[in-house]
């Protein structure tokens, strides 16, 4: 983390001894919360970044957080690895439930999330190739990125290939980190392609796990 000035706020070694962070956000306190796949979560003080309350862990073993949003007093958090769906209470970091579909949806190797005006959860979902979209409250399947239609035929240019993260931008479309196809993909929430943007800049290394943020 840098200030506005680029003087360094938080280096690795800050970080309670954390290895490998995958995707970061803001509480609404303000904090930092960091997603550690090495096997939790970290709130950080946002006076000085040192770690508030204990870290965010399942009972259960195999905890490899790849993605975390923050809707209200919930926590969201993905695990690759399981293809598994946590969900914690920021209030007491309490674990509240965790599952691996739904009805009419299933997870495969979910990565990045992203939250879209508070009412819809946005999964990337790099097993599937697609991004997944659930209702916050009841995890109802809400809809799909691509489209059905698209996302069935693997047809190019609106096709995703192992998406690894998903942000929402200020008209409310959403931006993938599409990283077989070596792009940002922009999509309306109907699953319709926008536009390509930087085709070609972001490179896969057969083990590339981007991730991307907007500023709105």
């Amino acid at each position: 983390v840098w200030d506005t000035d680029f003087a360094t706020k938080l280096y690795k070694g800050q970080m309670g001894g954390g290895s490998e962070p995958s995707q970061i956000c803001f509480s609404p306190g303000g904090e930092l919360v960091v997603a550690f796949r090495s096997g939790y979560v970290q709130l950080l003080s946002p006076d000085d970044y040192s770690p508030k309350g204990p870290p965010l862990r399942p009972p259960s073993f195999g905890f490899h957080p790849s993605g975390l949003a923050v809707v209200g007093e919930r926590v969201f958090v993905s695990c690759s690895r399981n293809s598994m769906l946590h969900q914690f209470s920021l209030r007491d970091g309490s674990h509240l439930q965790q599952r691996k579909g739904g009805s009419h949806w299933e997870l495969q190797e979910p990565s990045g999330m992203a939250v879209i005006e508070d009412r819809i959860l946005a999964i990337a979902d790099r097993g599937l190739h697609r991004v997944l979209l659930l209702d916050v409250e009841s995890l109802d399947f809400h809809g799909q990125v691509p489209d059905p239609e698209t996302w069935r035929s693997k047809a190019a240019p609106g096709a995703l290939r192992k998406p690894n993260d998903v942000a929402v931008d200020a008209a409310g479309n959403l931006l993938v980190m599409d990283t077989q196809n070596e792009r940002v993909a922009v999509y309306r929430q109907d699953g319709t392609l926008v536009a390509s943007v930087m085709q070609g800049f972001f490179k896969d290394k057969g083990n590339t796990f981007s991730y991307l943020s907007c500023n709105h």
